[in-house]
């Protein structure tokens, strides 16, 4: 009798475990389903939200981001050509205003090339002002109605006598410097220290008792040269 009772009772309590186990089995599957549904949900509920969603931001294409860089690049070019096209009148303008310098005497070629040789032959040893002064003088006499009205003609007035490197032949042989053309060149476009002088001689060619003192109003002296007018 006990016999039996052990194997009824162990019988029951396999059963027992058993109903259990398929009931943990059910419950987990049942879980499982739960969750599977539930994902399967979320994943469709993304995937309508992706569908609907619109981005706030633009994908750029290759063009546009090279537009945009070259943006600035453009804007100051189109900057500085505004800005050239503005003061390009101006500057037209201004230089067009502007007076061109003249000589203070109409001269020809043949005039230039006799006053720079007598400027060489009576100034050799002056500096570049004791040059022009002597310029000066010759140009003063063109400018006055008492004189000839080119420079070949007062340099050749009276056979050559009004300067002695006419006679002497000096005027003939000198070489001209290039100071000299510039003096020449200074006293033709109006630089003037003579004082309105038409004269001039040595210091010892105008000392006391000769022509130049007795008969001309001295003006001043400059270099080796005094400087005289009527």
């Amino acid at each position: 009798m006990i016999k039996v009772n052990s194997k009824l009772s162990m019988i029951i309590f396999a059963s027992l475990i058993l109903s259990a186990g398929i009931s943990a089995l059910f419950t987990l599957r049942n879980n499982d389903k739960r969750a599977e549904t539930a994902t399967t949900q979320q994943v469709a509920e993304s995937a309508a939200e992706d569908k609907n969603y619109t981005p706030s931001i633009v994908v750029e294409t290759e063009t546009d981001v090279l537009q945009q860089l070259n943006a600035p690049k453009a804007e100051k070019e189109t900057e500085t050509a505004e800005i050239k096209e503005k003061t390009a009148p101006k500057e037209k303008k201004k230089a067009s205003n502007k007076p061109k310098k003249k000589m203070v005497i109409n001269i020809s070629e043949d005039d230039y090339y006799n006053l720079i040789r007598i400027v060489e032959a009576e100034a050799t040893d002056c500096d570049i002002k004791g040059k022009i002064l002597v310029a000066n003088v010759i140009i003063n006499r063109v400018k006055r109605y008492d004189f000839p009205s080119t420079v070949t003609d007062v340099i050749f007035q009276g056979d050559g006598e009004q300067f002695s490197p006419i006679s002497d032949g000096r005027f003939y042989s000198v070489t001209v410097t290039s100071e000299t053309e510039q003096a020449v060149r200074r006293a033709l476009y109006g630089e003037d220290y003579s004082q309105g002088a038409t004269y001039f001689a040595t210091l010892y060619a105008s000392r006391p008792g000769t022509w130049h003192s007795e008969c001309l109003v001295k003006l001043f002296e400059y270099g080796d040269h005094a400087f005289f007018d009527t």
